[in-house]
C-alpha cells in the first residue's frame, strides 16, 4: 500500500495527484464559530428585537453547507448503487423469463403435435380395421398408408420431446451464464471507480440474483445501521465480512491487569474540543473521492476536511443522531 502524503497547506494538497489519498493536518482548533449576535441597545419605549434563530446562522455559514452538500452526496451514492443493483437484478428476471418462456412454448407446440399425430393413427388404424371387415382393400390400404405416416411423425416427435426434456434438466443443474462484459461494463457504469473494481473481481454478485439480493441487504444494512461512508476501506471490509468473503475477526480478549506504580499521563497531542471536552482530531485522511467530491463542491482539500471535522463533532454534540 503506497504510503500517505501529509500536508499542511492548501498548496501542497494541490501538488498530490487528485487520485491518491492524502492526510490533511489542520490548524489546533478547527470548529465553526457562530458569529455573536451584536447586542443592540433597547430604549424603554421601544420594545427589544426578537433574536435571530440560530437555525438562520447556521444557513448563512458556508462551512455548514459544505457539511449538508457531503451529506447529500452520500445520499446520492447510496441511491445510484441501489438502482443500479436493481436494475440489473430486473434485467436479469426478464431475460431469465423471456428464455423459459421461448422453451416452454415450444415443448408445448411439440406436446401438441404429438397428441394429434397420436389422434390420427388412432383413427387410421380403426379404419384399416373397419375395411379389412368389409373387405375393402382400397381403403384397407389407404388406411394403412395413413397409419404409416403418423407412426414415423410420432416417433419423430416423442424424439423431440425427450430432447427439450433433457434440455430442461441439464439447464437446471447448469449455473446462471455470465453475461457479455458489455453488459456488464453498462450495468455497472454508474457506479464509483472502486466500486467497479470490486464488482469486476466479483461478478456474481450482479449476476446471480441470490447474491444480488444479499449484496443489496448488506450495503443497507452497513450504511444505514452501521453508518459507514460507502465505498471506504472500513466499507468493504464490513461488506466482504456480511458476505461472508472475509472472516469475521474474533473480539479481543483484554489483556491481564497489571499493576504498576501510578504514572501521569503524558499530555495529548490533540486539542481539545471546547464544547465536548474531548480530544478532536487533528488529521483527517481524505480518500481520492472525497477529494472528488470537494472539487465539485468548488472548496480545496482543507475546507472539505474542516466540514468532516465539524460534521464529527456536531454528532458526538447529538446534533445528527443516527438513524
Amino acid at each position: 500500500m503506497p504510503k500517505l502524503r501529509r500536508v499542511r497547506t492548501p498548496e501542497e494538497a494541490k501538488a498530490v495527484p487528485e487520485d491518491k489519498p492524502v492526510i490533511v493536518q489542520l490548524a489546533e482548533e478547527s470548529t465553526v464559530e457562530v458569529p455573536e449576535t451584536p447586542e443592540v441597545e433597547v430604549k424603554k419605549p421601544e420594545p427589544p428585537p426578537a433574536p435571530e434563530p440560530e437555525l438562520e446562522a447556521e444557513e448563512d455559514n458556508p462551512l455548514q453547507r459544505q457539511i449538508d452538500d457531503m451529506r447529500r452526496a452520500e445520499e446520492l451514492q447510496r441511491g445510484e448503487l441501489q438502482r443500479a443493483l436493481a436494475e440489473n437484478a430486473r434485467l436479469q428476471r426478464e431475460q431469465v423469463t423471456a428464455q423459459e418462456r421461448q422453451e416452454q412454448a415450444q415443448y408445448v407446440a411439440v406436446v401438441n403435435a404429438l397428441g394429434a399425430a397420436q389422434e390420427a393413427a388412432d383413427r387410421a388404424q380403426a379404419d384399416f380395421e373397419t375395411a379389412m371387415g368389409n373387405a375393402d382393400h382400397k381403403a384397407a390400404a389407404e388406411a394403412q398408408r395413413r397409419l404409416a405416416l403418423q407412426t414415423a411423425r410420432i416417433d419423430r416427435l416423442e424424439d423431440d420431446k425427450a430432447l427439450y426434456d433433457a434440455r430442461a434438466e441439464e439447464a437446471k443443474k447448469r449455473p446462471a451464464p455470465a453475461p457479455a462484459p458489455q453488459d456488464f461494463e453498462s450495468r455497472i457504469a454508474q457506479l464509483p471507480e472502486v466500486g467497479k473494481t470490486w464488482l469486476r473481481a466479483r461478478p456474481e454478485y450482479m449476476t446471480d440474483p441470490v447474491k444480488n439480493g444479499k449484496i443489496v441487504a448488506a450495503h443497507n444494512y452497513i450504511t444505514e445501521i452501521e453508518g459507514k461512508q460507502a465505498w471506504t476501506p472500513d466499507y468493504f471490509q464490513a461488506l466482504e465480512t456480511h458476505l461472508g468473503i472475509r472472516e469475521r475477526q474474533p473480539a479481543a480478549s483484554p489483556p491481564p491487569e497489571r499493576r504498576s506504580p501510578p504514572v501521569s499521563a503524558p499530555p495529548s497531542r490533540e486539542t481539545p474540543n471546547l464544547s465536548t471536552g474531548r480530544p478532536q482530531r487533528r488529521e483527517i485522511t481524505l480518500t481520492p473521492e472525497q477529494r472528488e467530491a470537494a472539487r465539485i463542491a468548488g472548496v480545496d482539500d482543507f475546507v472539505y476536511a474542516k466540514g468532516i471535522q465539524e460534521l464529527e463533532r456536531r454528532k458526538k454534540l447529538g446534533m445528527y443522531p443516527d438513524r
